[in-house]
């Protein structure tokens, strides 16, 4: 289990962003007060967010636009041989 924190560096005071089980990994700001993740838990791996939205499933390595309204991910398909 992990979790994503927050740290004021000039106070020296941490905040506690995500709670509950998984392995929270690959975060990055969008705004002020939210923040996407990627939650890895049994074999799932997912986009949550701070704010408690739920996002695309099965994704690795997202990678935000500056300005955040767009994302890139990898997403593993099963391919089909012919």
């Amino acid at each position: 289990m992990s979790q994503i924190v927050s740290v004021d560096v000039e106070q020296g005071e941490g905040k506690q962003l995500t709670g509950g089980p998984g392995m929270k990994v690959s975060p990055q700001w969008l705004s002020a007060s939210r923040v996407a993740y990627v939650k890895k838990q049994a074999a799932t791996r997912a986009f949550e967010f701070t704010l408690g939205e739920k996002g695309a499933r099965v994704i690795s390595h997202p990678a935000w636009s500056p300005d955040a309204t767009h994302v890139v991910y990898h997403r593993e398909l099963q391919a089909e041989r012919h």
